[in-house]
C-alpha cells in the first residue's frame, strides 16, 4: 500500500519581518534627521557650521536611502520564497503564479506601492544631492520630509492606540489574531498556499506599468520642491532652469505610464477600449496635464520674464494632484466608482494628513511671497509665442479642473455627510457621477483637444516677445494647404461625416475638426522641424513631441472610428436580468461546432482545453467572400478566462 506523504511544514522566519520593520524605521529616522539636518545647514549663518550640518544631512539620506533598497531587497525575498507566513507575500502571490508576475506582487498591495513610491522618490533625491549645487539645502530638506510621510504608511505601529501605517513586513498570525489555525504551533502546515494576485493584473503591462507610473508620481516631487526652494530663497526666477529637465522628465515618464495603463485597460478589461474615464485613470491623468501646463509657463518665463506666478501655482497643483490621486484611490472613497482602487484601508486621516501639510506649504510660502514675485509691466504681444503658450496652459488647467471636479463627487459626498455628522446639518450626499462618463467627458475634452491641437500646430512659428505676421503666415501656407486634402480623404476613409446640421445650418463635425487640427500639427511641426530646425533632433524637442501628440490623436481618432461590434445578438438570446441591455445586445452565445455568422465571419466555437486555472477558447474565424459568400481567408483564436483564486471570478 502507497504511503501517503505530509505536507512539507514551512518554517516561520520572524528574522525577516524584524529586519525590514528595522528598515522601515531606520529609514524614517534618516529622513527625518536629513530634513531637519538641512533645514539648519540653511539656517546657519557661519559657512563653517553650514557645511558640517549639510555633511551630516547628507549621511542621514544615505542611511536612508540604504535602508529602504534593503526594504525592497527584503520584500522581494520573501515573495520570491513563498514566504506565506507573511500577510503581505500570502495576500498577493502565489505558487502557481509565473515568475514575471511575482514581480507584480510587490505594487499589488497598499504597502508595496508606498515603498515603490518611496524607493523612486529616494532614488531622484540621490541625483539631487548630487546635482542640485546651491539648492541642496532647500530642495532636499523639503524632499526629505515628504519620505517621513511615505514611510509613516509603511510604520504599522501604534500611537496613543492609533495605528499609523500598515507595514508589509506583518507576521500573519499578527494579522489575523481571531483566525483559529494559529492555535496551532505548527499552523504553517494549513497555509501552504497564497491567495494569489488578482487575475486582472495577470498581465505583462502590469509588471511595467506601475514602476513607470510611480516614477512619473515621484518625479513631480522635483519641481515643486525647486519650486518652493525658489520662494523660500526669495529667488523666484533663477530656480526655473534646472527645474525644467526634471519637468519635462515628468512629463515624458506619467505620460509613458498612463499610455501603459490604457493598453493594460484594452487587453484585460472588458470595455473594448483603452480609457472609459475611470476616475483612478482621471487621477493619474491630471497630473500629466498640469505638469505639462507648467513646463510650458516655466519655458515662458525663463525666456521672457512673463508667468513667474503661474510657474509657483502649476508646479504647486501638480503636486497637489499626486497627493490628491493618492488620496481618492487609496482610501477607499472610490471603490464603488472604479475597477482600479483599493479597497478601504483605514488610512484616509492619515492621506488627509499628508495632503494638508504639503498643501499649506506651498499655500503659506505663496501667499507671503505674492507681492514680492516679480511681473513684467509690459503684457506679452498677442503676436508673440508666450502669449499663445501661456493659453494653451490655461486650457490644459481647465481641462483638467473638469475632469478632477466631476471624479471627485464620491469625495463630495464624503465630505457633506462628515459636515452633516459635525453640525448637523443637512446637505445632500447622493451626489452622482455622469451615467455615460465617456460620452459626457468626451463631449467637453474633444474641443479642448482641438484647441491644444492648433496651438501647438502653429505655436513654434511664432517668436518671443514679438512676431512679423507676414512671415509667420506665410510659413503655415504648405503645411494648411496639405491638411486639407490629407483630412478630407481620411474622413471619407474613417466615414466620418465632415457636416452635422443644426437645423438649417450645417456644422462641422467636432471629430473632423480633430482630425483635421491633429492632422496640421503634424505637418506643421515636421515643416518646422525640416526648414528651420534643419533636422537638428538634439535642439528639436519641442516639435518632436508635438509630432507625437498630434500622432496620438489621429491614433485615438482611428480607434475611434474603427470599432465596430460584430458580435451582435441577432438570435434574441436573453441571457437574465443579472446583465445591462448593452450586454444583452452586444454579445452572442456559441455552441460548440455551431457556426454563428458574426459580421463578414463565420464564427465557430471548436473546443476548449484547462491549464491550471486558465481555460482556453478554441474559436474560428472564416471570412466570408461578399459577392460568392465562399470562405475567402481564414484564422483561429484562443481567448481565455483565467479564474481569480482570491474571488473565483472570471477575468476575460
Amino acid at each position: 500500500m502507497e504511503e501517503i506523504q505530509s505536507p512539507v511544514v514551512q518554517a516561520i522566519n520572524p528574522w525577516m519581518g524584524q529586519t525590514g520593520h528595522f528598515l522601515v524605521l531606520l529609514a524614517l529616522v534618516g529622513a527625518a534627521w536629513s530634513a531637519v539636518c538641512y533645514w539648519l545647514s540653511v539656517r546657519e549663518k557661519d559657512l563653517t557650521s553650514s557645511l558640517e550640518w549639510r555633511r551630516m544631512a547628507r549621511w542621514g539620506f544615505l542611511t536612508h536611502a540604504a535602508s529602504i533598497a534593503g526594504m525592497v531587497l527584503v520584500l522581494f525575498f520573501m515573495i520570491f520564497g513563498h514566504h506565506f507566513e507573511y500577510q503581505y507575500v500570502w495576500q498577493h502571490s502565489s505558487r502557481d503564479l509565473p515568475m514575471k508576475y511575482i514581480l507584480s506582487c510587490f505594487w499589488e498591495g497598499q504597502e508595496g506601492s508606498f515603498l515603490l513610491w518611496s524607493f523612486w522618490v529616494m532614488v531622484l533625491g540621490l541625483v539631487l544631492m548630487r546635482r542640485s549645487g546651491e539648492w541642496e539645502g532647500r530642495t532636499m530638506s523639503i524632499l526629505s520630509l515628504q519620505q517621513v510621510f511615505l514611510l509613516s504608511f509603511l510604520t504599522g505601529v501604534y500611537v496613543f492606540g492609533k495605528k499609523i501605517g500598515s507595514s508589509p513586513f506583518l507576521l500573519l498570525e499578527d494579522a489575523l489574531t481571531q483566525d483559529p489555525v494559529f492555535l496551532f504551533s505548527d499552523y504553517m502546515q494549513f497555509i501552504q498556499d497564497g491567495t494569489g494576485l488578482n487575475a486582472l493584473l495577470q498581465n505583462y503591462w502590469m509588471v511595467i506599468h506601475p514602476p513607470v507610473l510611480f516614477l512619473g508620481f515621484a518625479s513631480i516631487t522635483v519641481p515643486f520642491v525647486y519650486a518652493m526652494a525658489g520662494l523660500w530663497s526669495g529667488r523666484y526666477k533663477d530656480w526655473i532652469a534646472p527645474a525644467i529637465p526634471y519637468s519635462l522628465f515628468s512629463g515624458m515618464v506619467l505620460g509613458t505610464g498612463i499610455l501603459m495603463g490604457g493598453a493594460w485597460a484594452y487587453e484585460a478589461l472588458s470595455f473594448g477600449g483603452f480609457w472609459a474615464w475611470d476616475p483612478v485613470e482621471n487621477a493619474s491623468l491630471i497630473p500629466w496635464l498640469v505638469i505639462v501646463a507648467a513646463l510650458h509657463t516655466m519655458l515662458v518665463s525663463k525666456s521672457t520674464g512673463h508667468a513667474l506666478r503661474a510657474n509657483f501655482i502649476l508646479v504647486s497643483l501638480s503636486f497637489f494632484f499626486v497627493l490628491y490621486a493618492s488620496f481618492l484611490t487609496r482610501s477607499g472613497i472610490l471603490g464603488d466608482t472604479s475597477v482600479h482602487s483599493f479597497v478601504v484601508s483605514g488610512l484616509e486621516n492619515h492621506l488627509l494628513l499628508y495632503l494638508f501639510v504639503f498643501t499649506f506649504i506651498s499655500c503659506w510660502l505663496i501667499i507671503r511671497h505674492w507681492k514680492k514675485i516679480p511681473a513684467e509691466k509690459k503684457e506679452e504681444a498677442t503676436a508673440s509665442r508666450e502669449f499663445w503658450m501661456f493659453i494653451g496652459s490655461l486650457v490644459l488647467l481647465f481641462s483638467a479642473l473638469h475632469v478632477i471636479f466631476f471624479t471627485s463627487i464620491p469625495a463630495f459626498n464624503h465630505l457633506f455627510a462628515w459636515i452633516n455628522r459635525i453640525i448637523g446639518t443637512a446637505i445632500k450626499t447622493d451626489f452622482t457621477a455622469p451615467v455615460d462618463p465617456v460620452h459626457y467627458y468626451t463631449n467637453v475634452q474633444i474641443w479642448v483637444a482641438i484647441i491644444i491641437a492648433v496651438l501647438t500646430a502653429f505655436g513654434q512659428f511664432l517668436r518671443y516677445r514679438q512676431s512679423d505676421m507676414k512671415k509667420f503666415w506665410r510659413s503655415l501656407i504648405i503645411s494648411f494647404g496639405l491638411t486639407i486634402p490629407v483630412t478630407i480623404f481620411s474622413a471619407r476613409a474613417l466615414e466620418y461625416p465632415l457636416f452635422l446640421r443644426s437645423g438649417n445650418i450645417p456644422l462641422p463635425d467636432p471629430w473632423v475638426l480633430l482630425l483635421f487640427m491633429s492632422t496640421f500639427t503634424v505637418l506643421a511641426n515636421l515643416q518646422y522641424f525640416i526648414t528651420v530646425m534643419k533636422g537638428r533632433v538634439r535642439v528639436s524637442g519641442g516639435s518632436v513631441s508635438h509630432v507625437g501628440f498630434g500622432i496620438l490623436l489621429l491614433g485615438i481618432l482611428i480607434s475611434n472610428a474603427s470599432q465596430q461590434v460584430i458580435s451582435k445578438n441577432t438570435m434574441g438570446i436573453n441571457y437574465g436580468d443579472s446583465f445591462d441591455q448593452e450586454f444583452k445586445r452586444d454579445n452572442i452565445l456559441l455552441y460548440k461546432d455551431s457556426p454563428v455568422v458574426m459580421g463578414q465571419y463565420l464564427v465557430t466555437y471548436a473546443g476548449d482545453s484547462t491549464d491550471n486555472r486558465k481555460t482556453f477558447y478554441k474559436v474560428r474565424y472564416e471570412k466570408l467572400d461578399d459577392k460568392t459568400g465562399e470562405v475567402s481567408s481564414s484564422f483561429i483564436l484562443y481567448p481565455y478566462l483565467l479564474t481569480d483564486k482570491k474571488s473565483q471570478q472570471l477575468n476575460p
